[in-house]
């Protein structure tokens, strides 16, 4: 796979698009041991997967996505956007009723 960053240089107002290899690694940690930056990468692009009705959004569990970030460490556990994400998973579950 790879990953594909897309965004406008204030300096030059022009676009610029970046994109880097992401190499397999067979003894990668499962996502929920993962660096807790990537659990809530990770989880934030799920539900939005999820929401948007993409194909990757049908095998997301919303019962399941938020132990990728239930057991953050500090400071992260408290942190408003995790907070927020929390809130935004909750909601899509009533609203998707699962």
């Amino acid at each position: 796979g790879s990953v594909c960053v897309r965004f406008r240089d204030v300096a030059t107002g022009r676009m610029v698009e970046n994109r880097w290899p992401i190499p397999y690694e067979a003894d990668a940690p499962r996502a929920d041991q993962a660096d807790p930056k990537l659990r809530i990468a990770a989880a934030a692009a799920l539900l939005a997967a999820k929401y948007r009705g993409e194909a990757l959004g049908q095998m997301v569990d919303l019962g399941e996505l938020p132990d990728l970030i239930t057991d953050l460490p500090e400071p992260y556990r408290d942190a408003k956007r995790i907070r927020t994400l929390q809130a935004m998973i909750a909601q899509t579950r009533e609203m998707m009723g699962e």
